[in-house]
């Protein structure tokens, strides 16, 4: 917080509310909240960048004429899985 006030960052609203400002930055940060919010979001970046590639496989092996059933066997997939995402492609 001084280091804060030194840089001329939040200046003026640190002197006059330090004690409320310390009060907050120390019991209101909730490091366990925080960190399980990182992993959420970096798990569901995770999940969207997988179903992209699996998307853009999808593609190239339809558009290399591959059957749904085709796929679906380099796949080690269900075709009914298979033509869903077919269909989301298709959206």
């Amino acid at each position: 917080m001084k280091g804060c006030i030194r840089e001329g960052i939040l200046e003026e609203f640190l002197r006059w509310n330090r004690s409320e400002a310390m009060k907050v930055s120390i019991y209101e940060y909730d490091a366990e909240k925080h960190l399980r919010m990182e992993r959420e979001e970096a798990y569901k970046d995770g999940q969207a960048d997988g179903q992209a590639f699996l998307f853009r496989i999808i593609r190239k092996k339809r558009d290399n004429g591959k059957s749904i059933a085709q796929i679906a066997a380099d796949l080690d997939e269900d075709e009914q899985v298979i033509q869903e995402l077919i269909n989301q492609l298709s959206e």
